[in-house]
């Protein structure tokens, strides 16, 4: 095998190795981050066309700091959902460490 073959071989096994590393973080920082599992089906493309949120547009690809985000607010006006898609993109996008923490969960 040539020498420009032979790295980009090189190049696309590194590649296939920092993927399947993420996927593998992404796995272990969703199963930490206790989330119900009907949330784990739940993102913000999902929760837009399900409804109107309007503090979706607000939310969506904002970085939080690490003390937490409070979301109060009348009842079945999602948020809860809008809680689920904030950790899933936290975790998907930037590789935090989350916990989904709701008002009477068991856990």
């Amino acid at each position: 095998m040539a020498a420009p073959q032979r790295r980009a071989c090189e190049a696309a096994e590194r590649r296939r190795i920092e993927v399947e590393e993420r996927r593998d973080k992404v796995g272990l920082l969703r199963e930490r981050a206790n989330l119900p599992p009907l949330a784990r089906q739940w993102d913000f493309n999902r929760a837009a066309e399900s409804a109107e949120y309007n503090a979706l547009a607000a939310c969506r690809g904002r970085s939080y700091g690490p003390t937490g985000l409070y979301l109060w607010g009348p009842a079945r006006t999602g948020k809860t959902v809008l809680a689920w898609c904030l950790i899933q993109e936290q975790i998907e996008r930037h590789l935090r460490r989350c916990l989904f923490s709701g008002v009477g969960q068991k856990n």
